[in-house]
C-alpha cells in the first residue's frame, strides 16, 4: 500500500474514532446553555421571529441588554428544513461540529508540519476528554468559537505569508478570515 493510500486510510479511521467519541459519550445534555438555545430556537419555530431582537444590531449580541442569536437561527432553519426534533438535531449538529474541528486542527498543522505530526495533533484533540465533553450533545455558541478557530488562525497566516511575499492584503484570504 502506498502512502497516500495508509494517510487516507488513518484519516478515515480518525473520524470514525472521532464519530464513535460523540457519540457514546453523553447520553442527555449536560450544559445549561444547551436549554436556553433550544428554548430560544423553539421560540422561533414556535412564533416565527425573534420577540427578542429590538435593533438589527441585537442579532450580534451588540445592542445593550440583547443576545447573540446566530446559533438559534441557524438551528431553526435547519429544524425548518430537515423537520428533525430539536434534541437529534443539537446530536447531529455536535457530531459533525467535532468532525469539523478535527479536520480544521488537521490542517492547521498540515499547513506547518509533516503528516504524522498533523495526524496525531488531530488524534490528540479530537480523543481529548475536554474537546469531547465540551462538544458532544450539546448546543452552545462556544462550541462554534472552538471549531472555528483553527481555521481562523490559518487565515491570519496565509494573509501575512502572501503579504510578506507582496506587500499587499490578498482579498482571497482576507474574506474567509473576515466571515470566520
Amino acid at each position: 500500500m502506498n502512502t497516500t493510500k495508509k494517510q487516507k486510510l488513518l484519516l478515515i479511521s480518525l473520524m470514525i474514532i472521532t464519530i464513535i467519541l460523540f457519540t457514546t459519550y453523553y447520553k442527555y445534555p449536560y450544559h445549561p446553555d444547551h436549554y436556553t438555545i433550544g428554548q430560544y430556537t423553539y421560540t422561533l419555530i414556535e412564533i416565527g421571529y425573534a420577540p427578542w431582537v429590538l435593533h438589527p444590531s441585537s442579532l450580534f449580541g451588540y445592542y445593550p441588554l440583547s443576545i447573540p442569536s446566530g446559533l438559534e437561527f441557524f438551528v431553526a432553519v435547519l429544524h425548518n428544513l430537515s423537520s428533525l426534533d430539536l434534541p437529534i438535531l443539537f446530536y447531529m449538529l455536535s457530531i459533525f461540529s467535532g468532525l469539523f474541528a478535527v479536520a480544521g486542527v488537521y490542517v492547521v498543522m498540515s499547513e506547518f508540519s509533516s503528516f504524522e505530526t498533523s495526524f496525531i495533533t488531530a488524534f490528540v484533540l479530537g480523543t481529548s476528554v475536554y474537546f469531547v465533553k465540551n462538544v458532544s450533545n450539546t448546543a452552545s455558541s462556544r462550541m462554534l468559537n472552538i471549531i472555528f478557530y483553527p481555521l481562523f488562525i490559518l487565515m491570519l497566516f496565509k494573509i501575512f505569508k502572501v503579504y510578506k511575499e507582496n506587500r499587499k492584503i490578498s482579498i482571497k484570504y482576507l474574506l474567509p478570515s473576515t466571515s470566520i
